[in-house]
């Protein structure tokens, strides 16, 4: 009964940890693209941002919201693009 179960498990690009490994290695790149994002915008001080920033008590709250946030967006496209690739194998 188990065996029948793994068999049908591993049909096609469906194995046992292929769907969480494509979400971890998203959402990996997602915050690490991320995180290059919200470095690039403090360093280049783009419409004031680090400015506005530096001068806030609640900076270092601002930028772990912004991380995450656009982390999770950039992830979430990460998740696209692999489903999209998908269908082009065959």
């Amino acid at each position: 009964m188990l065996d029948k179960m793994s068999s049908a498990a591993s049909f096609g690009f469906m194995n046992d940890f292929s769907l969480p490994r494509l979400f971890l290695n998203a959402t990996a790149i997602g915050l690490g693209l991320s995180a290059l994002l919200v470095v690039a915008l403090w360093m280049f001080n783009v419409n004031g941002f680090h400015d506005t920033l530096s001068h806030s008590r609640d900076a270092l709250l601002a930028l772990v919201v912004i991380w995450i946030s656009n982390g999770l967006l950039f992830a979430a496209v990460q998740v696209g693009y692999a489903v999209h690739r998908m269908g082009d194998r065959d």
